[in-house]
């Protein structure tokens, strides 16, 4: 968060009156798509979430923008599912995401193709397991341990919005690699924690 505050201001100070600066908080509604990148017999369903953040973008010369968000992903169950059973559930896992994009203008329109790269880093949560999991084909974690979170991985972000004034509408595609722990590691296989969603931002500079 320190280095997302200090890559900010760093744009806001070579701000200038002609180009325009946009700030603002956003909130979001977003479908969570985690699943291993490699087939290891063990599935993970979608989950509904919520995200709240604050963005700021520059516009450049040429008419395109670069934009910098902060979001928090509200914390979700993340269940393991192997031939029908939930072998294990991460309790009350939550995201923070700074994603770094380039905002590409439709002609004098006020529609933006944005594309760019994503860190993702996890907060605390909760290990719960069955006894029985099989360690050579399932995962194997503790039962109801706190993991303090921390870890992260780098990933991308596309979508597209469109301004009405001070307020934007969006809708993207968000994704990260995420080991958060090496017992959820299954045949060299990572997880890969996608999402959908909408977004809502508001400028209150303009």
């Amino acid at each position: 968060m320190k280095h997302f505050l200090g890559i900010l201001l760093i744009f806001i100070a070579a701000g200038t009156i002609q180009a325009q600066v946009r700030l603002g908080p956003k909130i979001g509604f977003n479908v969570v798509l985690p699943k291993f990148d490699n087939d290891v017999g063990i599935t993970v369903p979608t989950k509904t979430d919520f995200n709240v953040g604050i963005f700021f973008s520059k516009d450049l010369s040429s008419g395109d923008k670069i934009q910098i968000e902060a979001n928090y992903y509200t914390k979700v169950d993340i269940e393991f599912v192997s031939s029908g059973s939930t072998i294990a559930t991460m309790k009350d896992l939550g995201f923070i995401s700074i994603p770094i994009q380039y905002g590409f203008k439709l002609g004098k329109t006020d529609f933006y193709l944005l594309a760019g790269v994503s860190v993702m880093f996890s907060i605390a949560w909760t290990d719960s397991s069955a006894e029985d999991i099989d360690p050579v084909t399932a995962l194997i974690l503790p039962g109801e341990e706190e993991t303090p979170g921390g870890s992260n991985g780098l990933g991308g972000k596309i979508g597209a919005e469109y301004y009405f004034s001070k307020l934007a509408l969006g809708a993207y595609y968000e994704f990260s690699f995420f080991t958060p722990d090496p017992s959820y590691t299954v045949d060299d296989s990572r997880l890969l924690f996608s999402n959908v969603g909408l977004s809502l931002y508001y400028n209150i500079i303009k």
